[in-house]
């Protein structure tokens, strides 16, 4: 075998390094359970991250993302909310959050935490939208049992609850 160029041994270690970076990135957002996206405005071309495709539940080799299948996998009583905020994160380019509901291939309903930034060109037009979706399932049944179990108490204490001896009603 001949000996490689340093100009090839030097492409290589940076492709080991991009792996291994990809890798951690990967497993990082597993943990985290939050994916990243990005929205090209020219053609309307959106590209996911591997763990946005697992928090819709969808097979990356099958599923193409695309504005249609995303409204589609949308809750329909957020719909209007989500294109309301995109609308204007659009129109004054600014980075927004949202908090909203998907319905993930097996028909399970999915909050999501949904953060994402307008990038404009140099002529201060939009040509990306970067952004994030996070998985937020678990802390809004947690919020849902506690504000249940609040209601609970103030049934049966006649619509008084107690923090700390302070009475809410």
């Amino acid at each position: 075998r001949e000996q490689e160029s340093p100009f090839h041994l030097q492409l290589r270690s940076l492709n080991t390094l991009l792996l291994e970076e990809t890798a951690r990135l990967n497993e990082a957002q597993s943990i985290a359970r939050i994916g990243n996206w990005e929205l090209v405005i020219s053609d309307f071309s959106i590209i996911w991250s591997r763990e946005v495709y697992r928090i819709f539940e969808v097979n990356q080799e099958k599923f193409i993302p695309s504005i249609k299948t995303f409204f589609n996998h949308l809750h329909p009583d957020d719909i209007e909310k989500v294109n309301d905020a995109f609308k204007e994160s659009y129109l004054l380019q600014k980075p927004t959050s949202l908090e909203h509901r998907v319905i993930n291939s097996k028909k399970e309903i999915i909050y999501v935490l949904e953060i994402w930034n307008v990038i404009a060109d140099e002529k201060g037009i939009p040509v990306r939208v970067i952004g994030t979706c996070q998985d937020i399932t678990e802390r809004k049944k947690q919020e849902n049992e506690t504000l249940e179990m609040i209601r609970q108490l103030q049934i049966k204490n006649n619509g008084r609850f107690s923090v700390n001896g302070f009475i809410l009603t």
